[in-house]
């Protein structure tokens, strides 16, 4: 199996490096990452502006290559560029969570969206803003699952994310919903510069979702597909009830 790995917290991470060390007795690994931390660029992507692309060596004993671009940019050179036949890629690990909504805002969902969008199975992992003691202890265990399960598809990519700090270990990995996690946000101004100053953040209370099973010590995996249509509002605006 060939297998690309990208992130959006740039090839320096600690995650993206034990995620691909962990990934090399699965098969042939490739690291696409972006020269610095890309994070919540969401699928932003390089049409019309140039990018590098310069293979290193940061001590993976894999190919490692590193762009100018963003995480979906890491994905489309690996798959169309360098065109290496990969047959699933990951993305992460990413040093913060990405629960319920933040999917739109992440880099790292976006690698593994990229992946699907090309007909390749995605699967991003992520975890608490530096905290991979879980992820450093279970990452085997999950790999394991998503590998042996056959967990993965081109259909859809997998959102997974490790437990908080309050927690030393996952209760179990669990396959959930995605849910809401809506921030509050308040700005202010400093000297003509507009910054966040402070936001209130709103959660799913949802049992069956991502964001709440994860704040019970869950590891969650939420199969996420390409296509947002609401088929319920579709079937009303089309007259169907």
């Amino acid at each position: 199996m060939k297998i690309l790995v990208t992130n959006d917290d740039g090839y320096l991470a600690y995650g993206i490096k034990l995620l691909a060390n962990k990934l090399k007795r699965f098969g042939d690994v490739v690291v696409i990452a972006p020269d610095g931390n890309r994070s919540t660029i969401s699928h932003a992507m390089n049409i019309h502006t140039p990018v590098t692309l310069k293979k290193i060596d940061i001590g993976l004993e894999v190919p490692t290559y590193i762009t100018s671009g963003t995480p979906s940019d890491c994905v489309r050179m690996g798959l169309k560029y360098l065109d290496l036949g990969f047959d699933i890629v990951f993305s992460g690990i990413n040093s913060g969570l990405n629960l319920g909504t933040d999917v739109h805002y992440s880099g790292t969902c976006a690698g593994a969206r990229e992946a699907v969008i090309n007909g390749v199975p995605g699967i991003a992992i992520s975890t608490g803003r530096e905290f991979f003691k879980v992820a450093e202890a279970e990452i085997d265990i999950l790999l394991d699952k998503i590998f042996n399960e056959k967990l993965y598809s081109s259909k859809y990519f997998l959102n997974i994310n490790f437990p908080k700090k309050t927690y030393d270990k996952s209760k179990d990995f669990v396959i959930a919903k995605g849910g809401t996690k809506i921030f509050i946000t308040k700005f202010k101004n400093e000297n003509d510069l507009i910054i966040e100053e402070s936001h209130e953040l709103i959660k799913d209370t949802n049992p069956d979702t991502d964001v709440y099973l994860h704040d019970m010590g869950y590891t969650t995996i939420v199969p996420i597909t390409i296509d947002s249509t609401d088929y319920d509002a579709y079937k009303v605006l089309k007259g169907q009830r």
